[in-house]
């Protein structure tokens, strides 16, 4: 008897179990037909294992048979079940199959309790009520059992041949793995009905099948977070043990007490279990709303790139008009033939002038729209000298600075400066810049270039008396369409993009740009440094431009998460 009694506790458990799981799957979706039918196989294997074990556990003739009988209503609808169940997850449609196997269920269910399913209990291999097979039971083993358990493996055989899918076809190869062990383990069950005495051992091995089916279950249909499936599998299962408990009272008096306590249990299961819906129902929606938040994110995504082709497009067409301008207006000025007066000339001055400023811009709404495209591209050369750049610039800033009264001044040290690794054309630009920002925005005093070495990197500073930087607005020069917080006190035009297109290019070549100033209208002074010896600085800069690339998505995808979150 030892091994009915530790037969009968693994039954209860795997009946408490799986009626419990088929009660959270059916109410976790009812529109899913799937769910549907393994809520209802679930709930057919807890009946016939909850009958089992009333069965074994109690020694009543009258009551032992009731419980064969409930237990033959069970097992007579599993085979059927566990097919329909087969055939929805494979994608199949068997309506005459499984219309013929429903009929057929029924019809047989009817004898469950009569002596076509079994003839009398008797004592056989330990159990001492078991049943003898009646003559229609060879037929239920062999056309349901048999018969439906065999078409849910062939279904399953064929799915995984067609299958091209490497993930799902393991997934099927799994359940056919556990339609096979259920098949064979059930089957253990019927020697003892024809009196040839070898137990079943086979249900050891369908309660561990049952709780693959669970497993699967929260894999597969994915109802719900694994704490909230956790909880109200435990609630369930108190709710059946304290429910089965309520038959097993010794007295009125005390069914009395345990359905008052099954009472409150329900209660408060109640709520639990409402509140635990309701949680998952906001987490399905919040998944729902990161899925589009992030469809969304690579829809922006994908503007921003098209906005950023379309700039570079459309500024490359604009480029050529002011050039070809640009060359009529300086053939009309240096003409010999043509008679200007003053006012003519001045207003052709005035008209180059506004020319080369729109050249300017559209230089550098190209070199932003290529920074933000990631295709700004640098021709890197060793040996750059440094020093002839910033003579350049001074030559070409000579006389405008002149022109406005201004002192322009070029210091560099004593000793040549080392040569080092850049992109000439580039920095050159840089400099450009600040100086002609210099010039724009002092209106009386000086303008210097101070070159010079410091701890490695080549230092350029342009030094201005002009209007100066209020500290809190230093933060905003850096931007992109930005000279400041309050850029009209400054009396110049500008578009704010030059130095953001600077400080770009200065840290690809491995160096940092900064301002420093006293305040208003005590001068500023811009900060170039640049690495002496820029090994590899190239390979560097590359690595770096990817390394900024993943953190702005990694950045993006937490927006988006927290976003989620504050919902």
């Amino acid at each position: 008897m030892e091994f009915a009694k530790i037969f009968s506790i693994l039954l209860l458990l795997s009946g408490t179990t799986t009626i419990t799981l088929s009660a959270i799957v059916f109410l976790g979706n009812k529109k899913n037909a799937s769910n549907i039918i393994f809520g209802i196989l679930a709930f057919f294997l807890g009946w016939w294992s909850i009958s089992y074990y009333f069965w074994l556990s109690t020694d009543s003739y009258d009551a032992a048979k009731f419980w064969v009988g409930m237990l033959n209503v069970g097992a007579t609808f599993i085979p059927v079940t566990y097919y329909h169940w087969v055939v929805i997850l494979m994608g199949r449609k068997r309506k005459a199959i499984l219309t013929f196997g429903y009929l057929i269920t029924i019809i047989f269910s009817l004898f469950s309790f009569s002596k076509f399913y079994f003839t009398e209990l008797a004592p056989i291999a330990g159990f001492s009520l078991w049943p003898k097979a009646g003559s229609l039971y060879i037929y239920y083993i062999l056309i349901l059992y048999v018969g439906f358990y065999l078409l849910s493996i062939i279904e399953i055989i064929y799915s995984i041949i067609k299958e091209k899918n490497h993930e799902k076809r393991n997934v099927n190869k799994i359940i056919l793995a556990a339609f096979s062990i259920s098949l064979a383990a059930g089957a253990s069950n019927f020697p003892l009905w024809y009196g040839i005495e070898m137990l079943p051992y086979g249900n050891f091995l369908l309660f561990f099948v049952h709780v693959f089916l669970l497993s699967y279950a929260m894999v597969k249909y994915n109802l719900m977070n694994m704490k909230a499936l956790y909880g109200q599998l435990i609630t369930g299962l108190i709710l059946v043990t304290a429910f089965v408990d309520i038959f097993l009272s010794d007295s009125v008096t005390e069914t009395i007490q345990k359905i008052f306590t099954f009472s409150i249990i329900v209660a408060f299961s109640y709520l639990l279990i409402k509140s635990s819906r309701e949680t998952v129902k906001q987490k399905e929606e919040l998944e729902i709303l990161s899925k589009k938040l992030a469809k969304n994110n690579r829809k922006l995504k994908e503007l921003d790139d098209a906005k950023n082709e379309f700039i570079s497009i459309t500024a490359h067409q604009l480029r050529t008009p002011p050039t070809v301008i640009k060359g009529y207006i300086n053939m009309a000025q240096e003409d010999p033939n043509n008679k200007l007066d003053d006012e003519t000339r001045d207003a052709l001055d005035r008209a180059l002038i506004s020319n080369e400023r729109l050249i300017d811009l559209i230089e550098d709404i190209l070199s932003v729209s290529r920074i933000e495209s990631g295709k700004m591209r640098y021709e890197m050369k060793e040996d750059q000298d440094i020093e002839g750049v910033l003579e350049e610039i001074y030559e070409s800033f000579l006389l405008r600075a002149q022109d406005k009264g201004l002192e322009l001044v070029l210091s560099n040290p004593k000793e040549r400066l080392p040569k080092i690794f850049m992109d000439g054309k580039k920095i050159r630009e840089v400099i450009s810049n600040l100086v002609d920002n210099a010039i724009k925005y002092t209106r009386e005093g000086k303008v210097e270039i101070v070159a010079s070495e410091r701890d490695g990197n080549i230092r350029i500073e342009v030094k201005d008396t002009g209007v100066g930087v209020p500290r809190e607005e230093m933060p905003y020069l850096f931007k992109k369409f930005s000279r400041g917080k309050n850029p009209g006190r400054l009396g110049a035009e500008g578009t704010g993009l030059g130095i953001f297109v600077g400080k770009k290019i200065v840290e690809d070549h491995g160096g940092k740009i900064w301002i420093e100033s006293e305040g208003a209208n005590k001068g500023s002074t811009f900060i170039i440094e640049l690495p002496v010896r820029a090994v590899e600085q190239e390979e560097k800069r590359i690595i770096e431009e990817e390394r900024r690339e993943k953190i702005k998505e990694a950045r993006q995808e937490k927006e988006v998460e927290k976003f989620v979150e504050e919902i």
